[in-house]
């Protein structure tokens, strides 16, 4: 079984990464599979946490009733253990090859958090070898690679199993449906300006209490497991799925509007990814003023062109 590497894969986290190679595997389109979850959460009140620990976005989103309505497909997930496994086929729960599987990655040597940090992360499983009792998995989201796992380490390491359930392709999709779905996505990403005002508030926190050796401290040697990089490389991913989302509806309706704010907030993205990058070299390096300044001049830039973003979508509805 061979899965072609999709358009924008980067633009997913590893579980959309995961659902939408099988989309794409069986003929689906898989655009609307992102959602209003991009807005910024920010804890002020857990004074002397890490930051990174502190900022996420909004997770109040099930992207299952959105890709059934315009994609005709849909997935579920439900907790497996050693009893849940059929010996001679492999499989879990009767659910057939291709699955969807979430591991920990502390249980898994191949990607470098083996035995140090308790990771979620999914895979597709996608074939079992009864003789030398190996599973064939391919991770999307980790340079899209083709590897085998023993049964013993996949039983250790995963906690849930599902797969794509398909469904008959859509009919009487029209435009009012896809701006219905991005009116929810602005009420959600733009209730009571917050996504706009905790933006700021980074900012005002970066300026105030920033401790970047506190950031990093217990990662010397797994950098890209730092909190803060880890959530900033989440926050950047979630604008850029949903940048995906506004190209396929533009692809379908020409409207400008949409074409202009995926650009504008696929700037937001980058912006963020530099962020990220300038948080690097501040670890690296001595860290400036003149550093801390642009980034949070940059924030503050982030802030304006996301409430562009809204304001832009809001106004074609």
């Amino acid at each position: 079984m061979r899965f072609e590497r999709i358009e924008h894969i980067d633009a997913y986290n590893c579980i959309n990464a995961c659902i939408s190679t099988l989309a794409h595997h069986y003929g689906k389109e898989y655009f609307m599979i992102a959602g209003g979850n991009w807005g910024l959460v920010l804890d002020s009140e857990s004074k002397g946490k890490r930051l990174g620990e502190r900022i996420d976005i909004i997770n109040d989103f099930d992207g299952t009733c959105r890709t059934k309505k315009f994609h005709g497909f849909s997935w579920n997930m439900e907790n497996v253990d050693e009893k849940d496994r059929n010996d001679v086929t492999g499989e879990f729960k009767g659910y057939k090859f291709p699955m969807l599987v979430r591991v920990d990655l502390f249980e898994l040597e191949r990607i470098g958090f083996y035995q140090k940090f308790h990771i979620p992360h999914n895979l597709i499983v996608y074939s079992y070898n009864a003789d030398d009792k190996c599973y064939s998995c391919l991770d999307p989201f980790f340079e899209y690679e083709e590897f085998t796992l023993n049964k013993d380490t996949l039983l250790q390491a995963m906690s849930t199993c599902g797969t794509l359930e398909l469904f008959p392709e859509p009919k009487e999709i029209e435009l009012q449906d896809y701006m219905e779905a991005i009116k929810e996505d602005m009420d959600m990403v733009g209730k009571d300006n917050l996504n706009y005002i905790n933006i700021l508030r980074l900012a005002e926190e970066l300026e105030e209490n920033f401790d970047i050796g506190l950031e990093f401290e217990g990662f010397q040697n797994q950098l890209h497991a730092v909190p803060i990089m880890d959530k900033i490389r989440k926050v950047a991913q979630a604008r850029d799925a949903y940048c995906c989302m506004l190209d396929g509806i533009y692809r379908l309706y020409q409207i400008e509007a949409v074409k202009n704010a995926a650009t504008q907030l696929k700037q937001s993205v980058n912006m963020w990814l530099m962020l990220k990058a300038k948080l690097l070299k501040m670890y690296l390096t001595k860290p400036s003023e003149t550093d801390k300044k642009a980034m949070i001049q940059m924030l503050k830039q982030i802030a304006e062109l996301e409430k562009g973003v809204v304001a832009l979508l809001q106004n074609i509805l």
